[in-house]
């Protein structure tokens, strides 16, 4: 029987870069006996309903994007109780989960992953019932620092364009107080920051040292001027592991509340804004099929 896959992405992105993709993509699927479907939307919204309707036609749908593509993707299996294997050619800003698939960037290489047709299962987060988390969820005072940092900078001026935004951002921002909770834990934090995540890789690179058994959060916390160094050396390497400022756990079902209800935080999903608090956080074991090596 001849298979049919989807060909998932944003017409309006790159120029119509995603689009050449798309119809190189279809012509090597061709020359494998394989059908396809260009799926696109107008917004956000009909993107997920034309991926919900696909995903009970198709045998398999390739995203051409990055995280935030990806993460449409995964939402609407979500919303329609419907799964199907995926592809993934990655093409956005930020591909955190291709790296940690050990998908590569160059396009005819994942498309060799594709047509080899072998898969495996990755875990998700999600908010809700309706909002899927590909790779991770962040927020707090520091959450949007990399994102309020220039690629030109960091190129430029290296580690040190951290410390300058890192510093301003104290200056500007605080902590707050934030309650976590399931049916077996409860704490309150003082967060500057918060980092979930759904894999033990970030970007690319091992960040945890076992396998998960749900969301890894790691937590900046509870900051003062005798843990300062904690924050500097975020501020100068972008990365919060090394902080003594910091308290781990796993989660599979939590609720996550701002105690400061005139200011709720906002939250980050896989790079673009996500809900305001409070969440509900919920684990997704071996929820995506995804083709790789």
């Amino acid at each position: 029987m001849t298979k049919k896959y989807g060909i998932f992405f944003n017409a309006n992105a790159g120029d119509g870069q995603a689009k050449q993709v798309a119809q190189r993509l279809a012509i090597s699927l061709s020359g494998q006996n394989i059908q396809s479907a260009f799926i696109t939307g107008e917004d956000i919204d009909d993107a997920i309903s034309a991926i919900k309707k696909a995903a009970n036609e198709v045998d398999a749908i390739i995203v051409i994007g990055g995280d935030g593509t990806l993460n449409l993707v995964a939402t609407a299996f979500l919303q329609g109780g419907k799964t199907v294997p995926v592809g993934l050619i990655p093409s956005g800003t930020v591909n955190n989960f291709a790296k940690t698939a050990k998908i590569p960037n160059d396009e005819k290489s994942a498309v060799n992953i594709i047509l080899k047709g072998r898969t495996k299962s990755f875990n998700i987060g999600s908010c809700g019932d309706d909002k899927a988390i590909i790779s991770s969820l962040t927020f707090g005072s520091l959450a949007d620092l990399s994102n309020d940092v220039r690629q030109e900078d960091k190129r430029k001026f290296g580690k040190i364009v951290y410390f300058l935004q890192a510093m301003k951002n104290l200056n500007k921002s605080g902590s707050q107080q934030i309650e976590f909770k399931s049916d077996s834990f409860q704490a309150d934090y003082k967060i500057w920051m918060c980092l979930i995540t759904t894999s033990s890789n970030v970007g690319g690179r091992k960040y945890i040292d076992h396998p998960l058994g749900g969301l890894h959060a790691t937590i900046l916390h509870n900051m003062s001027l005798l843990k300062s160094p904690s924050y500097v050396y975020f501020a100068l390497t972008g990365n919060i592991r090394g902080s003594e400022s910091l308290t781990f756990f796993e989660l599979r079902n939590m609720l996550i509340t701002s105690k400061n209800t005139n200011h709720p935080l906002q939250t980050r999903i896989d790079g673009d804004p996500g809900p305001k608090l409070p969440i509900r956080l919920l684990w997704h074991e071996d929820f995506l099929q995804v083709f790789t090596d």
